[in-house]
């Protein structure tokens, strides 16, 4: 008979820092503890020989001190003659800190796939072991194996040791399975021959059992995250009897974990720091509290609370906040349509709201509530019992939505819909099409801004590109709004770390200097790098004449506004030139600057022509109801003002909060919907203009913004 320990994912040197070791760090220490007492049944020479499946250490790179620390119980098992095996893991980068440190007589590390053997009571027992494979090691698993050069022998104990995922594993509080997946090895990929697998990386303990063999999991020796928080922690001691194993798992004592939820809405900052200060002071020492805030609470309550302080209010126990469910208010009297910062306060000029209070129907947010909603299209208000509006949304059928908002919240659904429980009230208006719902919807959010439609308030973040014709050789920049400074601006855009890339292919398209240097007509420079490097004509050094660069600049303009696509089409052929001779990289990439150029193209292009859109729109609240609204300048004039007046408020390009609501009219008029009435003299055509006409209606546009 023989014994060996089976050990993994002990992550030495967890919550350690990498240049030195910090007084009083209970957390670290106690990854170093449970380690210690994991491998005392070898110190006293109990067993035959050691295996550690994988992530001895937490990180690549790790305290020289705690590689001393790993090493110390290791040499005392090696000078015992008991062999100890260990394969490097996912967090150690398939390599092991301090290698060198580590091997040595009776210490093996698998650096790479290899087999070994050695005799134990007379009985032959063969290792094969190989690094962690961290990309797909479905695939390659065999191939990896048989790299080993692992044969089955009939009167030898076989042992696989590795670091994986196979088939069947389970893990975290709600058990999942891994099923399929590039690094999920199937159970039909393990051949025949091995009498016990050691494997690590999975931090539940269990036994996957198999026709072939079981496949043992000892899981980690200390709680890493809260997905374990209720998963015991420890060892396997096996012991070998006949070829058959029979193992015993050897508790060992965990890291308390505890998680309390907490609802801030409604509460003063006075309770919710007595109910911190009471739960801190009562934590089991050597423990991690984590406090889930949910519900609602003001940014000038929360900035009473001074959280950073509760983290460091005892020294033996850690304190975390998570904030994922809790809703920030910042400012509840803040509209959509102010400008600027919230500072100013400044009154809208624009009524952005549709007057709709005649229209809307109230009902209790209950499922005896619901009875009596129609399924009608139409949109939806839910409040608090307050009249605070928390979401607004739209639904073909009105009963149907708010019906399975009722079925979340009877469920308690946790994620996006935990605010569900705050809703009281609800007030519907009912439409007769969608696109009334969809008009109707973006209004009323822009006017209340509610806390949970988060996807439509990223007006916020949208930016502007702007050409600098206020320096000597004109640039084009990536700007946050719109100043009357002179300088033509361009769109708004959503997404500002695409239109920074795309800015690069506009330069190099064009020609325009990336640099930010603030030239001027007297100033010449000797060098320029970028020049150097190929991507710059450099004009700052005299290399282009300022007429023929103006001459592009005019292009580059005319291609913003949407008039002029005539670059790409040149890249269009020199793309099919190099496809003539085979240059199908070079070409493949040239598609893809083709690409991404047509969207700014067509974006802006449809931006400008938006912005030329006059009518009538008119929207069907149901019941024969239909309500019309002036369109002027592509914007939607939602309750009566002087058309002049506003006229003049109007331009190119439009303010962000604009944006979404001209591109659903630009949808509806380009799907020739009857909701749309356009003038007769509408400038919603295609028109040819040249480019001083174009500089005459931006200048104008800027004077009046």
């Amino acid at each position: 008979m023989m014994k060996f320990i089976h050990l993994s994912d002990s992550h030495l040197g967890e919550s350690m820092p990498l240049y030195c070791t910090p007084p009083n760090n209970w957390r670290g220490e106690g990854f170093i503890k449970n380690y210690y007492n994991a491998l005392k049944p070898a110190l006293r020479g109990d067993v035959d020989f050691v295996l550690h499946a994988g992530d001895l250490f937490d990180k690549q790179h790790i305290n020289m001190d705690i590689i001393g620390r790993a090493m110390v119980p290791l040499r005392k098992i090696a000078i015992k003659k008991i062999p100890v095996f260990i394969v490097p893991g996912n967090h150690e980068r398939e390599h092991i800190p301090g290698g060198l440190l580590l091997a040595g007589e009776n210490i093996h590390i698998f650096s790479k796939p290899e087999t070994i053997e050695f005799t134990v009571n007379n009985k032959k027992v063969v290792i094969a072991g190989f690094p962690y494979i961290r990309h797909e090691s479905r695939k390659s698993f065999r191939k990896i194996l048989k790299k080993t050069g692992w044969k089955h022998q009939v009167d030898a104990f076989n042992i696989l040791l590795c670091h994986q995922v196979f088939e069947g594993a389970k893990v975290g509080t709600r058990n999942f399975t891994f099923r399929n997946g590039e690094n999920v090895i199937p159970l039909t990929e393990i051949p025949q021959g091995f009498n016990y697998i050691a494997c690590g990386h999975i931090h539940k303990q269990q036994i996957i059992k198999t026709k072939v063999v079981n496949i043992y999991y000892a899981g980690s020796t200390e709680r890493v995250s809260f997905q374990e928080m209720n998963e015991e922690k420890g060892f396997f001691v096996v012991r070998i009897k006949d070829g058959i194993s029979y193992p015993t798992f050897n508790r060992l004592p965990p890291t308390t974990m505890t998680i309390i939820e907490l609802d801030t809405t409604g509460k003063e900052p006075g309770k919710l720091i007595d109910f911190f200060e009471k739960r801190i002071s009562a934590a089991k020492p050597c423990s991690i509290l984590r406090f889930h805030l949910k519900g609602e609470i003001e940014l000038e309550k929360l900035k009473n609370i001074p959280l950073y302080l509760y983290k460091k209010r005892r020294d033996d126990i850690k304190v975390e906040f998570r904030k994922e469910s809790l809703s920030i208010l910042k400012d509840k009297r803040r509209r959509f349509y102010v400008e600027g910062t919230v500072k100013k306060k400044e009154k809208p000029s624009i009524h952005y709201r549709i007057p709709i209070d005649d229209s809307k129907e109230r009902f209790l947010f209950t499922r005896k509530g619901m009875e009596n909603v129609p399924t009608t299209p139409g949109i939806y208000i839910l409040m608090n019992r307050d009249e605070r509006v928390l979401y607004i949304g739209k639904a073909k059928s009105l009963k149907n939505r708010l019906s399975s908002y009722i079925r979340r919240k009877e469920k308690g659904n946790e994620g996006f819909y935990f605010w569900l429980k705050q809703v009281k009230i609800c007030d519907i208006v009912t439409t007769g099409d969608e696109f009334s719902a969809l008009f109707l919807e973006m209004s009323l959010i822009r006017s209340n801004l509610p806390p949970y439609n988060k996807q439509i308030k990223e007006f916020q973040n949208y930016v502007y590109l702007t050409v600098r014709q206020d320096t000597y050789f004109p640039t084009i920049r990536v700007v946050d709004e719109v100043k009357n400074d002179g300088n033509p601006y361009f769109g708004p855009f959503r997404k500002e770390y695409k239109i920074r890339e795309n800015i690069k292919l506009i330069n190099e398209l064009f020609g325009i200097r990336p640099c930010r240097r603030n030239l001027n007509d007297s100033l010449r420079l000797f060098s320029c790098p970028l020049e150097e490097m190929g991507k710059c004509d450099a004009p700052c050094t005299g290399g282009v004449n300022p007429s023929i660069y103006q001459e592009r600049v005019n292009r580059m303009i005319d291609f913003l506004y949407g008039y002029d696509n005539g670059q790409i089409r040149e890249l269009e052929k020199e793309k099919e030139k190099l496809i003539r001779i085979q240059e199908f990289e070079k070409a493949s990439d040239l598609q893809k600057r083709i690409v991404s150029l047509t969207i700014i193209f067509n974006s802006l292009k449809k931006i400008r022509k938006t912005t030329e859109i006059h009518g009538t729109l008119s929207l069907d609240f149901g019941k024969g109801k239909r309500k019309t609204f002036p369109v002027v300048k592509g914007r939607v004039l939602w309750q009566q003002q002087t058309k002049k007046k506003i006229e003049e408020k109007f331009g190119f390009p439009p303010k962000k909060w604009e944006l979404d609501e001209m591109m659903l009219l630009s949808s509806v008029v380009g799907s020739n919907d009857k909701c749309v009435t356009l003038d007769k003299k509408n400038s919603y055509q295609k028109k040819k203009r040249g480019l001083h006409q174009l500089k005459e209606e931006g200048a104008a546009v800027l004077g009046k913004s």
